[in-house]
């Protein structure tokens, strides 16, 4: 009985002694972190989205480029893609049109020249908005983002989801040229007090004596 007594009083002790040890590391890992608090970590600006994109396939050309003209350092403008391009224009000889709109007042539009991305600001280290896509008729929550690339061309790596897991990505290439040229540019107005060109005037005849 004896040794039992002392057996357990050890045991006793020893429960002490380890309760003791992790009140005080848990103390100690209290005062490092007070002393220390979690930091966000930094991300560096995302790169300007702005040029000519190439989509999965070469299917279509987007152009990015601000959509407001109001951005200042600490608020930058927002960005906007429109689709100047496509592989494939005419669905059944005709020009190609975004007829699965949920808007009706929309349906029948033409595809070049549709306003496909919207709402791009910055978010970390990359863009956020939102992307419509005509096949289908439904607006994606997209995330863009620019890996710069000089020898083979600048990647766009674009991520959307209707709903979180429904989510899916691609890569688009950014290119120089449109092929046969930008239809969605306004032409370049004549410069401010120039006169307007007149064309020239018609030749008369000689008159002949009768």
């Amino acid at each position: 009985m004896l040794l039992a007594r002392v057996y357990l009083a050890d045991l006793l002790k020893r429960r002490d002694s380890i309760r003791n040890a992790a009140i005080a590391a848990a103390a100690s890992m209290t005062i490092v972190m007070t002393a220390s608090p979690m930091t966000t970590p930094a991300f560096a600006a995302p790169v300007d989205p702005s040029g000519y994109w190439s989509t999965k396939d070469d299917e279509s050309i987007v152009r990015i480029g601000p959509c407001t003209t109001t951005g200042t350092p600490s608020t930058p403008p927002t960005y906007c893609g429109t689709i100047v391009w496509l592989k494939e224009p005419l669905e059944k000889g005709v020009p190609r049109v975004d007829d699965l709109n949920p808007d009706l007042t929309k349906r029948g539009r033409p595809v070049i020249g549709m306003e496909v991305f919207s709402q791009f600001t910055v978010e970390s280290d990359h863009w956020k908005g939102k992307a419509y896509n005509s096949d289908d008729g439904k607006t994606w929550d997209v995330t863009f983002k620019v890996h710069p690339d000089p020898a083979k061309g600048d990647k766009g790596e674009i991520t959307g989801c209707l709903v979180w897991p429904l989510c899916k990505s691609e890569t688009f290439t950014k290119v120089q040229t449109v092929p046969g040229g930008d239809p969605t540019l306004a032409s370049v107005p004549a410069p401010r007090g120039a006169a307007p060109k007149t064309p020239p005037a018609a030749a008369v005849p000689p008159s002949h004596p009768h």
